[in-house]
């Protein structure tokens, strides 16, 4: 066993596992979500948002007609419906939406809308009408200066009388939307760093990060005195002297050795916990392992602690490093104006216009682009996810209209509505034809979370914008196969695997993260005993982002519980057929399931500009949008040769790397066992490998734009469409 700070590192993770665990075992309820339960009587004038979702029509051949566009080989390839014809095809009778209206406005509702589809209103009742009608007993509920008015569980609504034949959901009673993001972090919280050192022999430090910067690598930690007790002082453990004077860094691989014995940085904390920082010079992309030992005046030294996993430091990556690897043409300028782009927007993310001109400046790309705004945007208190999607989507996609499609959240934490968005595209006439989303949460989160029924709808919203010709690419989660990290935004158990959600899902093009390394082949990670050899002088390729091959975090993908599509059949059978490929054992994960991801793009270390100045961001966060700029090239190739947009991309996608291996560049090094609780790595026994072909770490493979091009062209000559 690896040890930190005399703690075997197993005996850790289950500790930590036991306790989210134990945690979560109750019931859920709003409190345990972020809300506050107010002492408040409401109004008789008191109304609540509601959203009647109305059954639908010809859902069992929607799937069909979804496939009938998408695929290649459909002699309706490309014939995408209008937002009319969808209205057609799905609005329920008539009659419903009369009798739902005339049901609204006997409670009293106003601001009733019906959206162009005609399967969903929305509208404001009156709260005591919602009590009457739907037998629950509200309550009033607080986040921040956002109060609303719910059902808090058990209880549950039930359907008037008027409305069972019309109307499958009603949203807005009991769904309480939970306050937590899914995004990682890369640093332990200081407060369990705390803990740790309280519990910690004497003189060890406990780290709580290692990074690799642009000059090596900076490793932060909490000190710890010869006493054993923490410290509130600089320099640290004045206050329990001897004081730290030093620290002795050291990195190591099977080939090199480095070390350092600077003075640390520290300061004391709002939290009043005392953080300590140190840098050591390496070279980049090797995966070292790192220690911390201090030195205290008196010239004795502490013990050695040890980070666990192993940590690279990787250069940043800019547009142009970008278009190297991805062979994405030189001076490129999207010109047909139907070849549009959007990113999505929610938790309260905006983008700042300045950041972004700065952006394009700095990396030469014009900055006259329109960029159309649905929703709200607060430039002077932007996010780093939303200036991340927007400027790496028009970084790779210049000259694009682009549109920043921002959802209302009452707060920056909230839970990502992604149903209100799929119905929002479907209610616009001309929606952008490729859309990058970086949000999402566990599968089996969904309806407990957001409502009974929510999932499914989700799906069906997709499979309409699927029919209009509408791309949709969804990043997979950043905490591994098991989409760790605890309720609502994840599970707590790697027994069995969970999933994500809705980059699962089968109508959407799922990207998992890369990151570029000479270290791109297994025998790179192998001791030499064992066949290793020293890879750093090879060529820059990709390996899947993996906290296993020093990365602080790992990209999703698995399988859904969802059946197989029949677009990836042979490419997801031939990977669980694969004897060298180590699979988890059969009752943690369905082998009957949707494989994802379907594609991959690099994750590690963009550069962004965010308030003025240059910072680097991880995340398949970053994937989603290069990937979703390479569609939009695409689709301004085809719409200039007068062939149709891409739309619903999977179908496309493995009939080319079947036909075309060539196009993508198949990443062989990666495992997703990984993932995080409380944003501490903690690696499970089991998870995905990469491998030869379509795998569960990077799914086909990164762009080769040149290659993707004509194979793409030839696919669809080859089925007529040219």
């Amino acid at each position: 066993f690896l040890f930190i700070s005399d703690i075997p590192v197993r005996v850790m993770r289950a500790l930590l596992l036991l306790a989210v665990a134990l945690a979560c075992a109750c019931a859920w309820s709003p409190e345990s979500l972020g809300w506050v339960r107010e002492d408040l009587a409401f109004g008789a004038g008191r109304t609540m948002p509601l959203k009647f979702l109305l059954k639908q029509s010809n859902l069992g051949s929607l799937r069909d007609k979804v496939y009938e566009v998408s695929s290649p080989s459909s002699a309706r390839y490309g014939d995408y419906l209008t937002i009319d014809e969808v209205t057609t095809l799905v609005s329920p009778p008539e009659e419903s939406v009369r009798a739902v209206l005339a049901w609204l406005r006997s409670e009293g509702a106003s601001d009733i809308r019906v959206v162009a589809n005609r399967d969903a209103i929305f509208a404001r009742l009156p709260a005591q009408a919602v009590e009457a009608q739907f037998g629950v007993s509200l309550a009033a509920y607080r986040w921040g200066i956002s109060s609303v008015l719910r059902a808090p569980p058990p209880q549950r609504a039930v359907l008037p009388a008027a409305l069972r034949s019309h109307v499958d959901i009603v949203l807005g009673i009991t769904d309480f939307a939970p306050l937590r993001t899914r995004h990682h972090t890369a640093e332990r919280p200081a407060a369990a760093v705390a803990a740790a050192v309280d519990a910690a022999s004497s003189g060890v430090p406990v780290i709580s990060s290692v990074q690799g910067t642009d000059y090596g690598l900076k490793v932060s930690f909490v000190p710890g005195c010869l006493n054993g007790k923490s410290t509130k002082t600089t320099p640290p453990c004045k206050d329990q002297a001897p004081a730290i004077t030093q620290v002795v860094l050291t990195a190591y691989d099977y080939y090199r050795n480095y070390t350092a014995t600077p003075t640390p940085s520290c300061a004391l904390g709002s939290d009043g916990v005392m953080a300590c920082t140190a840098s050591l010079f390496v070279d980049e992309y090797e995966p070292l392992m790192v220690y911390v030992q201090q030195i205290f005046a008196d010239g004795t030294r502490g013990g050695v602690a040890a980070w666990e996993w192993a940590v690279i430091n990787a250069p940043p990556v800019t547009p142009q490093l970008v278009d190297e690897r991805y062979s994405l043409p030189q001076n490129r300028i999207v010109s047909h104006p139907n070849a549009t782009q959007a990113v999505v927007e929610f938790e309260q993310q905006w983008y700042s216009p300045d950041d972004l001109t700065l952006f394009l400046k700095t990396y030469g790309r014009p900055v006259d682009t329109e960029v159309k705004l649905v929703g709200d945007n607060f430039p002077d208190i932007p996010g780093v996810e939303a200036q991340l999607d927007i400027q790496w989507l028009m970084g790779v996609a210049p000259g694009a209209v682009t549109t920043f499609w921002s959802m209302p959240a009452e707060s920056g934490d909230e839970i990502d509505d992604i149903l209100a968005w799929a119905i929002q595209m479907n209610d616009d006439p001309t929606p952008p034809i490729v859309n990058s989303m970086s949000y999402g949460m566990s599968a089996v989160n969904v309806d407990v979370y957001l409502g009974d029924g929510y999932l499914a709808r989700s799906e069906t919203e997709l499979q309409k914008l699927a029919l209009r010709g509408v791309s949709v690419l969804v990043a997979t989660g950043d905490t591994g196969a098991g989409d760790l990290g605890g309720p609502p935004m994840g599970v707590d158990t790697c027994e069995p695997l969970s999933y994500d959600w809705p980059s699962c899902s089968e109508y959407i093009t799922a990207v998992g993260g890369t990151f570029y390394t000479p270290y791109a082949a297994p025998e790179c990670y192998r001791s030499p005993s064992q066949g290793g050899v020293d890879c750093v002088t090879n060529a820059i390729g990709e390996a899947g982002i993996s906290v296993d091959i020093g990365l602080f975090w790992t990209s999703g993908g698995g399988f859904a519980n969802e059946s197989r599509p029949s677009y990836q059949a042979s490419d997801v059978e031939a990977y669980l057929g694969n004897p060298e490929v180590s699979l988890p054992p059969s009752d943690y994960f369905n082998r009957a399931g949707r494989g994802y991801p379907d594609v991959a793009a690099v994750g590690h270390n963009l550069r962004v500009a965010h308030e003025g100045e240059f910072i680097s961001v991880d995340g398949t966060s970053a994937s989603a949008p290069v990937f979703s700029g390479v569609i939009t090239l695409l689709n301004d190739e085809l719409l200039t040769r007068g062939l149709p947009q891409l739309g619903f991309l999977n179908p496309l996608l493995y009939e080319v790397a079947a036909a075309h291996p060539e196009a993508f560049y198949d990443v062989t090094v990666g495992s997703n066992r990984c993932g995080a609780v409380d944003s501490t790595p903690v690696c499970c026994d089991f998870g995905y490998h990469a491998a030869a072909g379509w795998d569960a770490v990077a799914g086909l493979g990164t762009p080769r734009f040149d290659k993707l091009v004509s194979a793409v062209l030839d696919v669809l000559a080859t089925h007529g469409v040219n």
